[in-house]
């Protein structure tokens, strides 16, 4: 389990489970259609996941989730 931040993640476990999905290529509707969500409501969990992580753009994040193990693009 690789989280970075010596192992502890900053991020609660839902948002742990959003990560990988928005580093994906699908897009925001589509991730609230798979999880049975309002589309702003991944909105806000991109948000915030942004602001604990220090991340500016979808680019930085999918590099994020890549780097710590999170986000496979070739699976």
């Amino acid at each position: 389990d690789k989280r970075g931040f010596y192992g502890q993640s900053p991020l609660t476990q839902r948002e742990s489970l959003i990560l990988p999905l928005l580093a994906s290529e699908l897009s925001y509707a589509e991730i609230a259609n798979n999880e049975s969500l309002e589309e702003k409501t991944i909105q806000n969990y991109r948000d915030r996941i942004y602001a604990k992580l220090g991340i500016k753009s979808r680019n930085e994040l999918t590099l994020y989730a890549i780097k710590n193990g999170l986000f496979n693009p070739f699976n």
